[in-house]
């Protein structure tokens, strides 16, 4: 396997993980009420254009059961963010949007104890 093939596999690996805690998120969140929409930027490893969103636009977003916004930047354990995802966080929050990055189902069930929702 030649050096693109392996980082080819390896951004595949790394799109089914973070997909797969998106979708584990996206279950706590309506199991409490929310309702919340993911997005998948990206289909057996090609990229697809995406008409919703912006630079920068988290992973899940929707509204709280009080009707506040919530957007959740979903990562894996020890991956950062990149530049345009710290300035939408900036913004969103800007706008009384409740924006966080999560890793894990556990760290949702704490963002919802955040913001006085029983998780």
């Amino acid at each position: 396997m030649n050096v693109i093939e392996r980082e080819l596999v390896a951004a595949a690996r790394k799109q089914r993980r973070e997909r797969s805690i998106q979708a584990e998120v996206l279950k706590v969140l309506r199991l409490h009420g929310v309702l919340a929409w993911g997005f998948q930027r990206e289909r057996a490893g090609r990229a697809r254009a995406s008409h919703i969103g912006f630079k920068g636009c988290p992973d899940i977003l929707g509204f709280l059961p009080n009707g506040r916004g919530l957007a959740v930047e979903v990562k894996r354990p020890r991956e950062n963010l990149t530049v345009d995802q710290r300035a939408a966080g900036v913004i969103l929050t800007g706008q009384g949007v409740v924006w966080a990055v999560v890793h894990s189902t556990e760290e949702t069930i704490n963002l919802l104890r955040s913001v006085g929702l029983r998780a």
